[in-house]
C-alpha cells in the first residue's frame, strides 16, 4: 500500500442477506489462474498482477455460494479473461464504440458457434474458443441461448456507454438507470443464478411482469454497488492520464453533475438511491417467492447471494481491480463500508424515474 492512500469510506448500504462462500473458493482460484496462464496470459509480472488482482476465482464463490463446481469453474475462468479484457481491451478508445461493435459482433458469433473461425490471430481467441467449446457442453441448450441473449444485452450496453464517454455529455439519472443495467453485464451475472444448476427455468415464469422487474432491478442494483467503488478509480485515472481517455459515468458522477453535488456528497446520495433497489427487492422476491416452481425459488435465492457477494468482492483486502486503478499504483484507493439489516427511512418510494418506474408497479400489497 502506498503511503498517499486515498481512503474512500462507503456508507453503509442496505442488504439484510446474510454472507456466504462457496467451500472450493481456494480451488476454483487455483485453477482459473493456472488456466489463464496455460493461455499465455501471466507472461510477466504486471500482467500477472492484473489477473490475480481481480480476484475472479473468490468473487464466483461469494456471489454463487451454492453452484456446482465444475459448471463454477467455468465461469471463474470466464471471469478472470473478461477482467483482463476489459481492462486492456474495452476502455481503449475506440470512436465512441465503433472498434468494440466488431469486437463484440465476432465474440458473440463465436459463442454461438465455436467454430466460427472469427477471432483469427486475437490474443483472446483460444482462450474464447475453449469458453464457448465448454459452454455448449455444459449448458443445456434453452441455458445457451439464454447465456447468448444476455451476453448481447451486455455487449450493445457497453456500446452504449462507450459512445456516451466518447461524446462527454450529461447523462440524466433516467437515462443512466437504462443503461447501466446492462452495461454493467447485470443481465449474464443474474444469468448464472440459473446456469449454475442443469434446472431450467421455464420462460411462462421467467417472462412473468413480476419476476422481469425482479431481473432488471438486480441487473440495475450490481451496476450501481459497481459504481460506489469505480467511481473513485474512474476519478483517479481522470486526474493522472497521460492521455485523454474516455471515461464511463457513474451513479456517483451522474448525481453530482445533475444534483450539482461534491463526490463525498454524491456518494452518500448514490447509496441511498440504491438502497431503493434494495428495499424492493426484498418486497418484490417475497411477493414472488410463494408461487414461484423449486427452479424459481432456488434462482431467487442465489440473485441474493450475488447481491451482497458482489458487494463482500469489493471490500475484499485482495481484490485489488479498484484499490490499485492503473496495475501500477498498489493501494493508492483503500475502501471501507459496511451493511445495515433495516431499510433506511425513505427508501421503500419508488425512484422518480419513467425507465424503470413499472417495476414498483408490480407490487400488489
Amino acid at each position: 500500500m502506498t503511503d498517499t492512500a486515498i481512503l474512500i469510506e462507503i456508507p453503509p448500504v442496505y442488504c439484510p442477506i446474510p454472507a456466504a462462500i462457496h467451500p472450493a473458493a481456494r480451488r476454483l482460484e487455483e485453477r482459473g489462474l493456472l488456466w489463464m496462464r496455460r493461455y499465455g496470459f501471466c507472461a510477466d509480472e504486471t500482467l500477472s498482477a492484473m489477473v490475480a488482482g481481480s480476484n475472479s476465482g473468490e468473487a464466483m464463490a461469494l456471489v454463487l455460494p451454492h453452484a456446482d463446481e465444475d459448471r463454477l469453474q467455468l465461469f471463474t475462468d470466464w471471469c478472470y479473461l473478461g477482467f483482463l479484457m476489459d481492462d486492456l481491451m474495452y476502455r481503449m478508445g475506440d470512436g465512441g464504440g465503433a472498434g468494440f461493435a466488431p469486437l463484440a459482433g465476432r465474440l458473440l458469433r463465436t459463442l454461438e458457434n465455436p467454430r466460427a473461425g472469427l477471432l483469427g490471430d486475437d490474443t483472446f481467441a483460444a482462450a474464447i474458443v475453449d469458453v464457448a467449446d465448454r459452454l455448449q457442453r455444459l449448458l443445456t441448450p434453452v441455458q445457451h441461448r439464454r447465456w447468448t441473449d444476455l451476453t448481447r444485452r451486455w455487449f450493445l450496453g457497453t456500446i452504449w456507454e462507450k459512445a456516451v464517454a466518447k461524446a462527454g455529455t450529461p447523462l440524466t439519472l433516467n437515462e443512466y438507470a437504462a443503461l447501466r443495467m446492462d452495461s454493467c453485464a447485470g443481465p449474464l451475472w443474474f444469468g448464472l443464478c440459473e446456469f449454475a444448476r442443469a434446472a431450467e427455468i421455464s420462460d411462462r415464469e421467467m417472462d412473468a411482469p413480476p419476476v422481469r422487474a425482479l431481473n432488471e432491478l438486480c441487473w440495475l442494483l450490481v451496476g450501481w454497488d459497481n459504481d460506489l467503488f469505480s467511481d473513485a478509480k474512474e476519478r483517479w485515472l481522470a486526474e493522472r492520464a497521460e492521455v485523454a481517455v474516455d471515461h464511463a459515468p457513474t451513479l456517483v458522477s451522474v448525481l453530482a453533475a445533475e444534483e450539482s453535488l461534491e463526490p463525498a456528497e454524491a456518494l452518500r446520495r448514490a447509496a441511498t438511491v440504491r438502497d431503493h433497489l434494495m428495499s424492493l427487492f426484498v418486497r418484490l422476491r417475497a411477493q414472488v417467492l410463494p408461487s414461484a416452481s423449486p427452479e424459481l425459488r432456488a434462482y431467487l435465492g442465489e440473485a441474493g447471494h450475488m447481491i451482497r457477494g458482489n458487494l463482500d468482492y469489493y471490500l475484499r483486502p485482495r481484490t485489488t481491480r479498484y484499490s490499485d486503478p492503473d496495475g501500477r499504483s498498489p493501494g493508492a484507493l483503500r475502501f471501507t463500508g459496511g451493511f445495515v439489516d433495516s431499510p433506511p427511512g425513505g427508501v421503500e418510494e419508488p425512484l422518480p424515474l419513467p425507465s424503470i418506474a413499472w417495476w414498483w408497479e408490480q407490487l400488489t400489497g
